[in-house]
């Protein structure tokens, strides 16, 4: 059985960007709604692109709120999962690992814009830019992002040390 040193599970939760999504929603029901009883009840084209938008609304809404990042640390390297997107678990064995470093962000300066880059990192974070930044031996970049970045650190220098 291999031995984890840190396990972090995120979810989607910008109470904000959801509510804006309610709100729009309840406005193009109430919209339809306002629009089938002026026309007797049947469907012109405003109805049916309300409709359209509602149900693209709707598909943005459950996916933001099934959107979950797992990481986790092993003995055996690194795994994490984005449901979802990916439909399994990814790893990148140690032996795959050529730098690791716990990048910690403050929450403002992650909109100052000096985070942009245009490498070929591939992110997956759900808290910005904090987390743990992985450079392979054959040249990718990964970012994992995480909340708890204290326990993070903690876990990668007790792996480094072995």
């Amino acid at each position: 059985m291999k031995k984890k040193y840190f396990k972090d599970k995120q979810q989607f939760n910008n109470i904000e960007i959801i509510g804006i999504l309610v709100f729009s929603m309840a406005l193009l029901i109430f919209s339809m709604i306002n629009g089938l009883q002026n026309h007797h009840w049947a469907f012109t084209y405003m109805e049916w692109s309300t409709l359209a938008l509602l149900l693209i609304l709707g598909g943005y809404l459950w996916y933001l709120t099934h959107l979950s990042l797992h990481v986790s640390l092993t003995e055996e390297g690194i795994v994490y999962k984005m449901k979802p997107l990916h439909l399994k678990k990814r790893k990148i064995p140690w032996q795959m690992v050529a730098n690791c470093e716990v990048i910690s962000t403050p929450r403002l300066a992650q909109w100052h814009g000096g985070n942009i880059t245009f490498n070929h990192e591939q992110r997956f974070t759900l808290s910005g830019r904090t987390g743990l930044h992985i450079t392979t031996v054959d040249g990718r970049e990964y970012f994992l992002g995480t909340k708890r970045v204290d326990e993070l650190k903690d876990a990668v220098e007790k792996v480094m040390a072995k």
